[in-house]
């Protein structure tokens, strides 16, 4: 969940991956948790409650779309491509027809 770079942590770690019993486990365990406190490192918790999402005309999303939890628009997979509509977005492009901007809101699962 971090990027630290610390040899001395690396190298517990490549032990504790070959250790072959539990009191080599405690042993390493308890220095690296040493190591990694000492270090202050952070994980970010925090989450948006929205996300905003340029996409072409031929992305296509649910009806009702959205997931009551997620972190961004691509975690759950709800969307799929149009090969029709990709055609005709790359023709009316082609002949420099505009597409009418659309501004989509999606807030069934809003916090209230």
């Amino acid at each position: 969940l971090s990027s630290i770079a610390i040899s001395e942590l690396d190298k517990l770690i490549t032990a504790y991956d070959k250790t072959e019993t539990m009191d080599q486990v405690r042993a390493l365990s308890s220095k690296m948790e040493k190591i990694l406190y000492d270090n202050a490192d952070w994980v970010n918790g925090w989450a948006a409650p929205f996300y905003r999402v340029g996409y072409r005309p031929w992305i296509k999303w649910p009806k009702d779309f959205n997931a009551m939890k997620s972190l961004d628009f691509e975690e759950q997979w709800l969307f799929w491509i149009d090969p029709d509509e990709q055609k005709e977005t790359l023709a009316a492009k082609a002949e420099g027809r505009a597409l009418p901007a659309q501004v989509l809101i999606y807030d069934r699962f809003k916090e209230k």
